[in-house]
């Protein structure tokens, strides 16, 4: 075990820690196929909200009506923050609808 840990919180205690820490301060941007130039997409900083390029994000393409983040188009797509811009800019195997949210 880690140092420190004392085995005093359960599974559900974490899972809801690990819960409220990933919804506080988190931004979720929706995009269309139609928005992406070829297979490259720019979220302004206006839409994301982010200050740099320390920030984790759970990337979703839409199935059947339903956000999925376990699919090709996710698995190959980079994200990456634009310095200059500020831009956060998605690079994948082909444009698709989804979703983005970022915490940290």
């Amino acid at each position: 075990m880690g140092e420190g840990y004392n085995g005093a919180f359960t599974g559900p205690q974490i899972d809801e820690a690990i819960g409220k820490a990933l919804r506080s301060g988190t931004r979720t941007v929706s995009f269309t196929s139609g928005q992406w130039v070829g297979n490259v997409l720019h979220i302004a900083a206006s839409s994301h909200g982010l200050s740099g390029d320390n920030f984790g994000y759970v990337l979703s393409q839409q199935v059947s009506g339903v956000l999925k983040s376990a699919t090709w188009a996710v698995a190959g797509t980079s994200v990456a923050f634009e310095a200059e811009s500020g831009d956060v800019v998605l690079t994948g195997v082909t444009a698709f609808d989804g979703a983005i949210t970022f915490f940290g």
